[in-house]
């Protein structure tokens, strides 16, 4: 029945994820993608008589689960009993080519209640207050209420609203508010839970209060919703989520959900066809990795709107929890590529912003554009001074309420470290992902605002970038990199990059960096025998290069399919049975870097082998959290707890093979 290590339930944007992480649904507590435990109950009732189907309770009976499914955006389970069956479904609509769907913060929870015998039927839900706070930080006063509209809708927030009041990492909102709607709703105490339950004393009785959402029908949908009533902070700017940016309110999304229900049930469907198909030419464990990533890599982003722009603002959920991280951005791009290139295109507005700003001193491009839900300008690398005012360990544990406005700093703040950058790696990705928005039909009239930048970028890499110096690149878990050959890869195809971008624009330009370009991958390919992890390095030595990636799907052409199977071969060697390492310092792999491999060979066995061990892991791995990218190859284990990679977007790099489909003959 294990198909994955966690299940998405309800996932809508980093600050609404609930997981399910065991394969038996009412074995288990839902836990937010952070691992909080969030008490939700799904009970349903025959003649009074209460069943367990969500949750974990004692003291109450459980229905049998008998199935479990996975599609794109949705996760169903089957129970039977001998007085009725039962199936029910989680849905969160993500569908990233209808903005208003994507963007409605509305998730639902759908049921069919099929009897063996003559009964009354009632299924609920019920939801702890504990949802709209950081239960870890302690327990807070909360407000609830009940709206009878047409359906009845409850609600719970906290007493003491202070929106946008915190940024970290792991950790949640301590704002905004949950709203259960169904046929009939409630707000119940545990004791009064209890007496529901047919008297039994099932829930340890507290304080806390619970949401409930109550149908007597056969067949519907409950709903849950999560208004965050400000999503982003800008540059200064306070910004509402995109489906909310024309005056519409919480009300408008749940009600607009339930009358387009069956027509969003339709569409998904139509979603994890097409999805199917495009997989048949790859292994059958391919499908079931693509929709493990799905929801998580879109739900770990948020949809605003600035002055006309699209903002498309990843979480870098696990890592520091920055915004607008250039190198997620750039390994998550298959999927939003493939699906609504604009999406793309509003990953690097901030990028842009905040590197036009006296705050940044660098002729490279930035790392980030704050700490999610804050613009406020890059964290990564941050010269912090300890003491009274700022302390790294407590921002990152949300302890202090949010970063400083960086981003109005003047010229020569010593805000950074330099050694703690990314120069090349980041100015690479910001030009390569240009390039791949144009390439897409989008962004011309926009990234000419900001071609000067561009240049400016295109420039460093050509003067720093064909031998890089020690420093660091998107894996800086893995440290310092003296002479990089991998980085040095992405960095000559940056320079063509830039060339396409400019004739894309129509601007002259010295044909320097196309032929630059060209004389660099020529060098690249003259050395002899596999590519080793370092310029002059031991040939003992190796990593991924899945840099070669962009230079297909660009069409530049740079490098030979030959010297491409020539590292392909030597990976095979290297192989373990959850892939293939990283590079020859270590055991561990990341799941994106692999599929991108995946995407660059035509060997079929070697494609076969990348996703086997893909889904080996998902099915193995003793660690139950979200899809991490970032995990042994010999044991499926995850790095220590501490340093574990929960929920991060990266995985949309997943789609890496798909969008090589679509893009090689563009």
């Amino acid at each position: 029945m294990r198909q994955l290590p966690s299940y998405p339930l309800f996932t809508k944007d980093p600050f609404f994820s609930l997981w399910m992480p065991h394969d038996i649904l009412n074995e288990c507590d839902v836990e937010n993608w952070f691992g909080e435990r969030k008490r939700i109950y799904g009970i349903i009732k025959m003649d009074g008589k209460p069943f367990l189907f969500l949750g974990n309770l004692a003291n109450i009976d459980k229905l049998k689960q008998t199935k479990l499914e996975l599609t794109s955006f949705e996760t169903k389970y089957i129970f039977d009993s001998e007085w009725f069956s039962l199936k029910v479904s989680f849905i969160s609509p993500l569908l990233l080519n209808k903005l208003d769907i994507l963007s409605n913060p509305t998730t639902i929870f759908s049921y069919e209640i099929f009897p063996k015998v003559d009964a009354e039927f009632e299924i609920a839900l019920f939801i702890n207050e504990e949802i709209c706070y950081n239960a870890h930080l302690g327990k807070k006063q909360v407000r609830t209420d009940i709206l009878r509209y047409d359906m009845e809708l409850c609600y719970v927030g906290v007493d003491d609203q202070r929106v946008l009041s915190h940024s970290a990492d792991k950790i949640g909102a301590d704002w905004g508010y949950y709203y259960l709607s169904g046929e009939s709703c409630g707000v119940f105490s545990s004791d009064e839970i209890n007496k529901y339950l047919d008297k039994h004393v099932i829930l340890k009785e507290d304080d806390s209060v619970y949401i409930v959402s109550f149908n007597k029908s056969l067949k519907g949908n409950i709903y849950l919703a999560f208004d965050d009533i400000i999503s982003i902070y800008y540059f200064g700017f306070p910004l509402k989520g995109y489906y909310f940016k024309d005056g519409k309110t919480i009300i408008d999304a749940i009600f607009e959900t339930n009358k387009m229900v069956d027509k969003i049930k339709v569409m998904i469907e139509e979603f994890d066809r097409d999805l199917v198909s495009k997989t048949k030419k790859y292994h059958p464990a391919y499908i079931n990795i693509l929709r493990a990533a799905l929801r998580q890599s879109i739900a770990s982003h948020k949809l605003v709107e600035h002055q006309g722009k699209l903002l498309w603002l990843s979480k870098e959920c696990s890592s520091a929890g920055c915004v607008a991280t250039v190198d997620v951005s750039f390994p998550s791009s298959p999927l939003f590529l493939l699906y609504n290139p604009k999406l793309v295109l509003g990953m690097l507005y901030p990028i842009f912003e905040f590197a036009l700003t006296d705050a940044w001193p660098y002729q490279f491009a930035p790392h980030d554009a704050g700490m999610y839900p804050y613009v406020n300008g890059q964290y990564y690398g941050i010269n912090v001074k300890e003491g009274k005012y700022q302390n790294s360990i407590d921002f990152n544990n949300g302890l202090l309420g949010v970063l400083p406005p960086y981003y109005l700093y003047p010229k020569n703040s010593n805000l950074y470290k330099l050694e703690r950058q990314m120069p090349i790696e980041e100015s690479s990705n910001m030009l390569i992902l240009s390039a791949l928005v144009l390439k897409n039909g989008e962004g011309k009239k926009e990234l000419n605002n900001y071609f000067n930048l561009l240049t400016k970028w295109a420039d460093y890499i050509f003067d720093k970038g064909l031998i890089p110096e020690n420093q660091l690149c998107t894996d800086d878990f893995a440290g310092h990199l003296d002479k990089n050959i991998n980085l040095s890869i992405k960095a000559t195809i940056a320079l063509a990059s830039f060339d396409m971008i400019a004739k894309s624009l129509g601007k002259e330009i010295s044909s320097k960096y196309l032929i630059e370009a060209q004389r660099r991958a020529d060098e690249i390919q003259n050395i002899s025998g596999h590519l080793p992890l370092v310029f002059g390095g031991d040939k003992q030595t190796f990593s991924l290069k899945y840099n070669f990636f962009p230079d297909i799907i660009l069409g530049t052409n740079l490098f030979n399919q030959k010297i491409i199977e020539r590292e392909i071969d030597f990976y095979l060697l290297k192989a373990n049975n959850y892939g293939i390492p990283l590079d020859s310092r270590n055991t561990y792999t990341k799941s994106d870097w692999l599929m991108w491999v995946c995407a660059i060979t035509t060997n079929k066995k070697a494609q076969d082998y990348i996703i086997k061990s893909i889904d080996m892991f998902l099915k193995e791995t003793p660690r139950r959290i979200p899809f991490s990218d970032w995990y042994d190859t010999k044991t499926a284990k995850l790095p220590s707890k501490k340093d574990e990679f929960h929920n991060r977007p990266v995985q949309g790099g997943l789609f890496a093979p798909l969008l090589k489909d679509v893009l090689y003959d563009k």
